[in-house]
């Protein structure tokens, strides 16, 4: 399910209680444990923090920073995959949750960061 925040700074508050965040900026990308002191700059293209059950992602469209949270269902089915970061050291578990069309036929709806393996 998808919630999109009105204020930022509530979706912010929220963000900084996740174990985990990929931040990607113009000059560089971080991934690891949530920096406390992370700030939405100019610079900030995308920002994902997250836990096992949901994502709070920030995206810049057009210079307006945008945030939404991405929260599981109780009956959402999802396949696991599991990316490997920095060569074979870390991976990255996405969830692929899926949906199903008019003839029951399955499809990705969305994608949803749920944890790191290996080290943080």
């Amino acid at each position: 399910m998808v919630k999109e925040y009105e204020n930022n700074d509530t979706a912010l508050a929220e963000a900084l209680g996740k174990p985990y965040a990929f931040i990607y900026r113009l000059s560089d990308v971080y991934r690891g444990k949530t920096p406390q002191d992370f700030v939405p700059d100019k610079e900030l293209m995308e920002a994902h923090f997250f836990d096992g059950k949901e994502e709070i992602r920030f995206i810049n469209a057009d210079g307006v920073l945008r945030a939404v949270k991405l929260y599981e269902e109780a009956d959402e089915k999802y396949l696991e995959r599991k990316y490997d970061i920095d060569g074979d050291r870390r991976k990255l578990v996405v969830r692929h949750i899926l949906g199903t069309d008019d003839d029951g036929q399955y499809y990705v709806r969305t994608l949803r960061m749920s944890g790191m393996e290996g080290g943080v």
